[in-house]
């Protein structure tokens, strides 16, 4: 243990070095190394992951370099109100100490790594950010690619010989379609819309498909199809890509396990529609403060139905999720982003109807998310939250330079 504190504090002194001399450098190191919060260990009796303790030093030495020049224009008003809903929650909660937590490293510490990156990035180095999330894809996908073959390093109740699903270096199976569905979205619209580069991501899309074939994660796949789907429909082909969408919906409901998955009449749709009973008995209860942060595991429990025996952390769907965590205020400001976020994208597109295959891109990931956001959790964690808010933080330095907007 002593060991491994020397070479954590040598590599964090290294990459605050890195990060004082070349923050946008850093930027992309912690983007290729998302899922590094698995490392996890203790500064002062306080628990903290690599990534954050690599977010938290790019931040701050950023911060002090340039901390009479950095402006957030009127995104100010977003990140007050999600504090806001985030403190509200935290008086809420029954688990104060596993909300302080929650609010550190899913709201705080993306915002923070959102302020650098709205500062240090502009269009230009959007191919250095698909290349960073390119190579953590192909990490992820490398090693459920070899647990999957051989069996090694998956935890119970997934290591089962017929019904292996490989975890890569998370404990569970849906992590990995969680992580891998809405990058490997972004290099399928870029695929479609950017020449240059087409091998690379060809390759990470090849990657992504094989982690999530090998981890079994349907949610990501549907996930993948609808944002690919959205994709051409922003090309000259959009009738085509109606036509292939309604024959492989007329095929998949014509498969009777298709069919039962998508009509949640399976084992897991099940689960899901007496978690969502249960949520919504939660709701109807405490409308306006929720379960609070961290909260529902110990809330939900009163509510829950008698068919339902399992308690989850979340439930299992990004609205749910948003407005059990963080009250009703979290819910409106869910909805509010996401409203921004595709007015803001299709203003683009009408503006530069050709001029500017980014916007087209960039829609992918936060469609994959959404949908896939519909059955699971795809907020509520380390990586994901980044990504949220890197999407977030793509889509503003669009919208700065095509539509002068400071928001």
């Amino acid at each position: 243990m002593d060991f491994f504190y020397i070479i954590l504090s040598i590599f964090l002194l290294l990459f605050g070095f890195l990060a004082f001399r070349s923050p946008k450098l850093t930027a992309y190191i912690i983007l290729s190394a998302l899922p590094t919060y698995v490392i996890r260990f203790e500064i002062f009796a306080l628990p903290a992951t690599l990534l954050e303790a690599m977010i938290l030093i790019l931040f701050f030495t950023f911060f002090f370099r340039n901390r009479h020049t950095m402006r957030i224009g009127r995104w100010w008003i977003p990140c007050v109100l999600l504090l806001l809903a985030s403190g509200i929650a935290l008086f809420v909660t029954p688990d104060l100490h596993a909300g302080l937590g929650i609010l550190k490293a899913y709201i705080v510490e993306p915002m923070l790594f959102f302020v650098v990156l709205t500062h240090v990035f502009e269009q230009k180095n959007f191919g250095h950010i698909f290349i960073a999330l390119g190579i953590s894809v192909c990490l992820i996908a490398s090693i459920a690619v070899f647990q999957y073959a051989t069996g090694f390093g998956i935890p119970e109740p997934w290591n089962a010989e017929l019904w292996r699903r490989a975890t890569s270096v998370y404990g569970y199976p849906n992590a990995v379609g969680l992580y891998l569905a809405p990058i490997t979205a972004l290099f399928f619209a870029k695929f479609v819309h950017l020449r240059t580069g087409r091998m690379f991501a060809l390759i990470i899309i090849c990657f992504g498909m094989l982690g999530i074939f090998v981890s079994r994660t349907e949610g990501a796949l549907i996930a993948i199809i609808a944002s690919a789907f959205f994709v051409i429909t922003l090309t000259k082909y959009w009738r085509t890509a109606i036509v292939i969408f309604a024959l492989l919906l007329l095929l998949g409901f014509s498969v009777p396990d298709i069919r039962h998955l998508l009509l949640f009449q399976d084992v897991s749709g099940d689960v899901r529609l007496a978690l969502w009973k249960g949520t919504w008995n939660l709701l109807q209860a405490h409308p306006l403060q929720g379960a609070g942060l961290a909260g529902f595991p110990f809330v939900y429990d009163r509510f829950r139905l008698p068919s339902h025996v399992e308690l989850l952390q979340y439930p299992h769907n990004i609205f749910l999720d948003f407005w059990v965590e963080l009250g009703l205020l979290g819910l409106v400001w869910l909805i509010g982003i996401c409203v921004w976020y595709f007015f803001t994208g299709l203003r683009v597109l009408w503006r530069h109807t050709d001029s500017d295959p980014y916007v087209k891109i960039i829609l992918a990931p936060m469609i994959a998310t959404f949908v896939y956001g519909l059955v699971d959790v795809t907020y509520f964690k380390n990586d994901l939250s980044i990504l949220f808010w890197l999407w977030l933080a793509v889509m503003r330095i669009i919208a700065v330079q095509k539509l002068k907007n400071s928001l």
